[in-house]
């Protein structure tokens, strides 16, 4: 995890006020009926800030956030997070995130089903299978591996609010 600060994080600009962001967030995934982690990743937005807007840190609301992870979230619609269901990758990088995460002595399955992921899906991936995956399942998959890196990392680094895998669909396959 990189520690490089943003130029304008000092300015006193660089912050908002993290409600309505949270709340879009949250509005997005349950009209897109994605979860919020598969919304953040799509948007751009890393695990750990949308798990601190959604989720507060230390028992205490997230009451501001960077700028840049606002701009990214307030460009998400639930039309196209909705695409993501309806548009196909290849399941080799799904594949593979799942594998590693049976490695690391994790149930895939559990993970993947909570993070929006059918059974069936997984099972087929991590059975071999070389077809394609929807948008949405490759990031819901991407949601568990990440947040498995971030529990596995705990407080030792701060990210600074965007996802560093790159928004772009192909990366989530």
């Amino acid at each position: 995890m990189s520690t490089t600060r943003h130029p304008g994080d000092a300015h006193p600009y660089a912050w908002v006020d993290a409600a309505p962001f949270r709340a879009h967030l949250l509005h997005v995934s349950t009209i897109a009926g994605l979860p919020w982690q598969v919304v953040a990743l799509s948007a751009g937005v890393s695990i750990s800030t949308a798990t601190s807007l959604v989720q507060g840190r230390n028992g205490r609301r997230l009451r501001r956030l960077p700028r840049h992870a606002a701009h990214l979230l307030l460009a998400v619609t639930p039309q196209n997070v909705t695409a993501l269901s309806h548009t196909w990758v290849g399941g080799g990088r799904t594949r593979q995130r799942l594998a590693e995460l049976a490695r690391r002595g994790h149930d895939p399955h559990e993970l993947a089903v909570h993070m929006g992921v059918p059974k069936e899906v997984t099972t087929a991936l991590l059975a071999g299978a070389n077809g394609p995956v929807t948008n949405a399942w490759a990031y819901g998959v991407l949601a568990a591996h990440e947040l498995i890196d971030k529990s596995a990392l705990g407080a030792a680094g701060r990210d600074r609010g965007v996802s560093a895998r790159p928004a772009a669909v192909a990366s989530a396959a």
